[in-house]
């Protein structure tokens, strides 16, 4: 029996009929009825190097869209993303530095519940060399980076986003609970990654909202019913 086939038996794995999560870097909330309407329940938002500025990026989640979004029936999944360049991800150092902003503001801002997860974004495909040499303690680091930030250690379970071998590797060495298939069929491992169901969310292609509220989303299907998503009825305040 091949890994792919022994890992769909364990979980007895089925692909989801439509994709019901949608990813984007813009503030959502006057797209919210419209995705609904479309059976969309789960919204993936950005924190992302600017978490500390005094106004944050045009694509950070700020602490009014997240409560639209819950107001909506939406849940809500955190992914960290600051730079498609492995420049700044290339070890434990940049992991660590990532790790401290994304739970500070997780914690301090949004109120993001204990026990939901923060994915951090490998937007690259990479060879299994970076991904060993760089991308796994840059991991290392994040949760290091998160242990410090997050009073009683590491509240936040970590997820992946990135190509195939990406989402592989760092499960494989234990440093994410959860996988975030990039819609790049030509990255490294795609078909393997997906054939095997160890991915959470699998992204799609971009798609247009038009007519009176213009809007570009990723869908995504959701492999699991749990994702490390949140809602209104985990945050307190």
């Amino acid at each position: 029996m091949s890994d792919d086939t022994s890992w769909m038996s364990l979980f007895q794995w089925r692909q989801p009929t439509q994709p019901t999560a949608f990813d984007s870097a813009v503030n959502c909330a006057a797209a919210l009825p419209k995705l609904k309407a479309l059976g969309y329940d789960t919204a993936i938002r950005y924190y992302d190097h600017t978490v500390h500025d005094p106004v944050p990026s045009w694509k950070v989640l700020s602490v009014q869209e997240a409560v639209q979004i819950m107001s909506a029936g939406f849940n809500i999944v955190a992914v960290y993303e600051s730079t498609n360049n492995i420049k700044y991800m290339a070890g434990e150092a940049d992991g660590l530095l990532h790790g401290k902003r994304a739970g500070w503001y997780a914690t301090n801002k949004i109120h993001q519940p204990m026990g939901s997860a923060i994915y951090f974004a490998v937007d690259m495909d990479l060879g299994s060399s970076a991904i060993n040499q760089k991308i796994l303690p840059y991991f290392r680091g994040v949760a290091a980076g998160l242990k410090q930030t997050c009073a009683g250690g590491i509240p936040y379970d970590i997820g992946v986003y990135g190509s195939g071998d990406t989402c592989r590797a760092v499960l494989d060495a234990g440093l994410a609970k959860f996988a975030w298939l990039a819609n790049a069929t030509g990255w490294s491992g795609f078909k393997q990654f997906e054939a095997s169901g160890r991915w959470h969310l699998k992204q799609q292609t971009t798609r247009n909202l038009t007519g009176g509220v213009a809007y570009g989303y990723d869908p995504n299907y959701v492999g699991a019913s749990d994702v490390g998503q949140f809602n209104y009825r985990d945050v307190v305040v």
